[in-house]
């Protein structure tokens, strides 16, 4: 291969890149915010080209009504076509998050949500949420506020996190179901414990009166 070659090649990347990066943007933003899992696989990059042509073709129509003309390869309709993919993608995650998409999904009889784990449709992120988490083995109960999920492919390598927590040990099979034996009695906010979920055999969840999370329940 010639250097003259070379350089053609090196000239045509950048302008490769319209084809796919605002594809990427637009998914990328919106899985982030809703903590979705990241994987790739040879139907992703149809999915970025795909969206990428929509986001050109928005861009051609804007280009033509406000100039008269258009062309996909000036740095002027790649910056617009970006900055246009990642406004949207953060409005269309946000909206996807929202208490709208979730009364839109219900008014189709669509009864489930956007968000990719149940941690995420547990937890109240304006009001808080209280758990109490029973292990399989250990016999031991957390008590705590849920801050945050670690959302893993690996079942065994998912963690959930507490801070204020106490923990006290439980009897399985006794009247009251909890044991004489408190480990941690004391309420501390700067104590946060990491639990690994495959080793939690009961969760019980406690809401704020005015959660929203018990707005459906009758």
């Amino acid at each position: 291969m010639s250097g003259k070659e070379i350089l053609e090649i090196v000239d045509i990347l950048p302008k490769l890149l319209i084809y796919l990066l605002p594809g990427v943007l637009f998914i990328k933003i919106i899985e982030y915010q809703l903590s979705v899992n990241r994987s790739e696989n040879k139907f992703k990059f149809i999915y970025y080209i795909l969206v990428s042509y929509i986001f050109i073709n928005v861009g051609e129509l804007i280009s033509k009504f406000r100039y008269g003309y258009f062309d996909i390869y000036t740095s002027e309709f790649t910056f617009g076509t970006i900055v246009l993919s990642i406004v949207i993608g953060y409005g269309v995650g946000l909206f996807l998050k929202s208490d709208v998409s979730l009364d839109a999904l219900r008014f189709f009889k669509i009864y489930r949500t956007n968000n990719s784990s149940i941690f995420a449709d547990i937890k109240d992120i304006e009001l808080g949420t209280w758990v109490k988490v029973y292990l399989n083995d250990d016999k031991i109960v957390y008590s705590g506020a849920f801050r945050e999920y670690e959302n893993s492919f690996d079942y065994d390598k998912t963690f959930i996190i507490l801070s204020s927590y106490i923990s006290y040990s439980y009897a399985k099979y006794a009247k009251n179901d909890i044991d004489e034996c408190i480990f941690v009695n004391d309420r501390n906010k700067t104590q946060w414990v990491a639990i690994k979920v495959k080793n939690i055999n009961r969760l019980e969840i406690d809401y704020s009166a005015q959660s929203k999370k018990l707005k459906e329940i009758k």
